[in-house]
C-alpha cells in the first residue's frame, strides 16, 4: 500500500500531524508512506522516518489560482503526485489547492474534513466529521485514520537521528555543559507575543532561584527580540554569561535538539511549542488570541498560562483595539508555573 498525506504548512500544524505516522506504519506495516510538504519545513519531516518526502516551493503554491504564473510548477506537481498512483491520501490541510491535489492523484481512497475550507470537501470520497473547537488539533489528525479502520487513534511521534543532531549542537554551542532552560520569544502573530521585558524578568528570576543557563531561541526576525530580552535578564540580576541568544542560528532539526535537551521549554503558542511537545519536553505554553484546547501543548493542558478576558480566544493577528492582552500574565506568574512544574521549591 502507498499512502500520501499532504500537510504543506505550517510548522506546528504539520508536527501535529505526523503523530499520525506511526499509526499508519502499525495499521499498514508494508505501506510507503509518503508526505508533501512546503520545502521550508522538509528537514522536519525528514526527520519522521518517511519513505519519500515531496517538497514544494511556497511560490509556486501561492501562484496556484494565477492564470500565467506558477502553472508549470503546479503541472509538474501533479505529475508526480498521479504518477506515484497512491491507495491513499490523506489531506490534513483542508484548502482548495490541497483538496485539487489529492482528487488529481487518482488515489481510490481520498480522505479529508467535512469542513474544510473553500470547499475543499468536494474533492475527498471519505468526509471526517470533527468539533474543532471541542478536540485538540492532534486529535483532528487522529480522526482520519477512523476512515482506515482504526478505531481508537493514539498519538505518537517518532523521530530518527536526534542523537546526531545533539552532538552537533553541542559540540557549536555547548548545551549540555549545563543545565538549561528554553525560551521561545518570539511570535508571527502580534498577539501572541509576549513583551520582551517580560521574558527578561522571567530569565533573571528563574536564574536567580535555580541558577540554570536560558537559552534564547527565535527566527532571524526575532534576533532583536532576543537581543532585548537578554538586556533586560541582565539588567533585572541575570548573569551575562547565563543568558545566551541562538535567535537566528538554528535549523529545524537543531531546534529540536534544543527543546529535547532542555529542562523545560517556555514559549506562546508557537511552532517550536509543537515540537517541544513532541519530544517529549516539559513545555509552559502562554496563550491568549487562540483556544488552548485546541492549539495548546498536546497532553500538557495543565501547564497553559491564558489571559482572562471575554474577547479571548479571538484569533486576530493584531488586536483592532490596540490591547496587549498577553501583558496580563505577569513574570512572576510564569516563574510561579515553573518552578511548580520542576519541583523546585
Amino acid at each position: 500500500m502507498k499512502i500520501l498525506v499532504i500537510k504543506p504548512s505550517a510548522l506546528g500544524d504539520v508536527v501535529n500531524g505526523l503523530a499520525i505516522v506511526p499509526r499508519l506504519r502499525n495499521l499498514f506495516p508494508n505501506c510507503k508512506i509518503h508526505w508533501f510538504v512546503n520545502s521550508e519545513y522538509a528537514e522536519l519531516v525528514e526527520l519522521a522516518g518517511l519513505d519519500k518526502v515531496i517538497k514544494f516551493e511556497r511560490g509556486a503554491w501561492k501562484n496556484f489560482h494565477s492564470v500565467f504564473s506558477g502553472i508549470n510548477n503546479v503541472s509538474k506537481i501533479s505529475l508526480e503526485l498521479r504518477k506515484n498512483k497512491y491507495d491513499v491520501v490523506i489531506d490534513l490541510q483542508g484548502l482548495i489547492r490541497s483538496g485539487w491535489f489529492t482528487f488529481i492523484t487518482g488515489a481510490p481512497v481520498r480522505i479529508g474534513f467535512s469542513d474544510a475550507r473553500e470547499f475543499a470537501h468536494i474533492f475527498y470520497n471519505r468526509k471526517v466529521y470533527v468539533k474543532r473547537n471541542k478536540i485538540h488539533a492532534v486529535d483532528c489528525c487522529l480522526e482520519t485514520l477512523k476512515k482506515l479502520g482504526d478505531e481508537n487513534p493514539v498519538a505518537e511521534w517518532k523521530w530518527f537521528g536526534l542523537n546526531d543532531k545533539i552532538t552537533a549542537l553541542n559540540w557549536k554551542y555547548k548545551i549540555n555543559d549545563d543545565d538549561f532552560f528554553a525560551f521561545v520569544v518570539g511570535s508571527r502573530w502580534e498577539t501572541k507575543k509576549w513583551p520582551p521585558n517580560f521574558f527578561g524578568k522571567t530569565a533573571a528570576l528563574l536564574y536567580k532561584k535555580t541558577g540554570l543557563k536560558i537559552f534564547l531561541t527565535g527566527t532571524e526576525n526575532e534576533i532583536h527580540i532576543a537581543e532585548e530580552v537578554m538586556f533586560h535578564a541582565i539588567e533585572n540580576g541575570c548573569k551575562q554569561s547565563a543568558i545566551v541568544s541562538l535567535a537566528g542560528k538554528l535549523s529545524l532539526s537543531e531546534l529540536f535538539a534544543l527543546c529535547k535537551e532542555s529542562k523545560l521549554v517556555l514559549t506562546t503558542d508557537t511552532g517550536p511549542m509543537h515540537c517541544a511537545v513532541s519530544i517529549g519536553a516539559k513545555v509552559v505554553a502562554l496563550m491568549g488570541p487562540t483556544n488552548p484546547v485546541r492549539h495548546g501543548p498536546y497532553n500538557q493542558q495543565k501547564n497553559v498560562i491564558a489571559i482572562d478576558k471575554k474577547c479571548a480566544p479571538c484569533y486576530k493577528r493584531k488586536c483592532p483595539n490596540n490591547e496587549t492582552c498577553m501583558a496580563e500574565i505577569s513574570p512572576e506568574t510564569v516563574v510561579e508555573k515553573i518552578m511548580e512544574e520542576m519541583m523546585i521549591e
